[in-house]
């Protein structure tokens, strides 16, 4: 979005990125691996004044002319999360430490919605005194506290969802947090002039899921894919390489995460030629 770049130039596509030529390794893209110049970079190598809180990749956080407070893929305990540095001690003897995400795949629902709220209120009063320091020629905020409250409520305000319960203690969450969300907006674009153009983007949406397709069950009724070693359903597991074995009548392998077909030299463990790949993937598919 602050490129105009695609994943492919850019050099990564998420937040979890597969190492080039392995299934299994993968790690977190940062700041230092983007390909292209960022919006901020380029306006601040020009002498503009640039501010920007948690744009992910922000860690390292890249040198501006103005500040960089970085994202919630920060590697937990570091503490060189700002440029210029010195930010980092104002912030947390005003504000406290620093909330860069929350964990919201917690089953404690009560107190990740305090927690949701408690580090946008955070950021949003950080963004607040920031901004109202100077004039500002670009000013940017990414909260992730929306991305965090679909995941963990959805179901307990979508009354078309298949698992939701009228009365259920969550049920108006969406509507306190957004209408908080609002006002804290309302109180930074109030810090603005009439010269300043404001622009509320996402990068990606949200809906409730009526069901799932489980591509890796499918594999393995048609028999595309067998496990090393069973795990009875319901029952917590992690394959990794050696929980896969090659099916019997294609020799093809499969990876739980995702049916992905492995030409030779493309990645660790590839054993097909082209025309096996054309034939395995038609016998799927078909």
């Amino acid at each position: 979005m602050f490129t105009g770049a695609d994943p492919g130039t850019i050099g990564f596509y998420g937040f979890r990125h597969r190492r080039a030529q392995s299934y299994f390794e993968t790690y977190v893209p940062s700041s230092e691996l983007l390909k292209v110049p960022t919006v901020f970079q380029l306006l601040s190598s020009r002498g503009l004044r640039v501010g920007v809180i948690g744009m992910p990749p922000g860690y390292p956080p890249p040198a501006l002319n103005g500040f960089y407070i970085s994202d919630f893929l920060t590697p937990g305990g570091r503490t060189d999360y700002t440029y210029p540095p010195a930010l980092r001690t104002e912030i947390e003897s005003r504000f406290g430490p620093y909330r860069f995400d929350v964990v919201f795949r917690a089953q404690e629902r009560i107190q990740l919605y305090q927690d949701i709220r408690t580090m946008t209120r955070q950021r949003f009063a950080i963004a607040e005194a920031l901004y109202a320091r100077e004039k500002w020629d670009l000013f940017a905020i990414h909260e992730i506290g929306t991305d965090r409250l679909h995941h963990a409520y959805w179901k307990y305000f979508d009354r078309e969802h298949p698992d939701y319960q009228a009365g259920n203690p969550f049920e108006h969450v969406a509507e306190e947090y957004y209408a908080e969300l609002d006002s804290a907006i309302g109180r930074l674009i109030a810090l603005t002039d009439e010269h300043t153009a404001v622009l509320i983007v996402s990068d990606h949406g949200s809906m409730r899921m009526d069901g799932c397709f489980c591509i890796n069950d499918w594999l393995q009724t048609k028999g595309y894919l067998t496990l090393a070693h069973p795990v009875p359903a319901g029952t917590p597991h992690r394959t990794g390489r050696r929980g896969l074995v090659q099916d019997p009548s294609l020799g093809d392998r499969w990876l739980l995460r995702a049916a992905l077909l492995q030409p030779p030299g493309t990645r660790t463990g590839g054993d097909r030629r082209p025309r096996r790949a054309s034939a395995a993937a038609g016998a799927v598919v078909g």
